[in-house]
């Protein structure tokens, strides 16, 4: 059972950690797509 639980919570913490990279890559995709502005949209 606390092998479980250990495992579990490695999970989440790595969950966690690829939401923030998750966000920080689409704010410097914002900031990119602002950057070039909108021809890139329609590419």
């Amino acid at each position: 059972m606390a092998a479980r639980d250990a495992a579990i919570e490695a999970a989440r913490a790595e969950l966690a950690e690829a939401r923030g990279i998750l966000g920080t890559m689409l704010k410097r995709l914002e900031a990119i797509r602002a950057a070039v502005g909108p021809k890139a949209v329609r590419a």
